[in-house]
């Protein structure tokens, strides 16, 4: 069964290449989030992901992590559903991989 994996930083030039890496030797499905408001770039993105049939494996998800994570996108990354019966199911991480940093060493101390 394929594992489930959220990435942070995913724009970033290690995360980037993490998406690259594990789309070609693994059957994972990443779930990314990235602000995009420091060093993340989509031009990573569409790099690591030439890999074919990616769109079924690799879901993006703008947020800032200096905020918290709201009940909608929670409910997002966790693929919450409510069954017929009205039963909430969910799907959790195997992993969750951060990458997420402040690109300049001067602001982050």
């Amino acid at each position: 069964m394929a594992k489930k994996v959220l990435l942070t930083g995913a724009g970033g030039f290690i995360g980037s290449h993490c998406i690259e890496f594990w789309l070609k030797n693994t059957d994972w499905t990443l779930f990314c989030i990235d602000s995009f408001r420091h060093k993340g770039q989509h031009t990573r993105l569409e790099v690591a992901t030439q890999t074919e049939g990616w769109q079924d494996r690799v879901k993006i998800f703008y947020h800032n992590l200096a905020t918290p994570i709201d009940p909608q996108l929670e409910n997002l990354l966790l693929e919450r559903s409510i069954g017929p019966n009205g039963q909430v199911s969910e799907k959790p991480f195997d992993y969750i991989v951060n990458m997420a940093s402040n690109s300049a060493v001067e602001r982050s101390t």
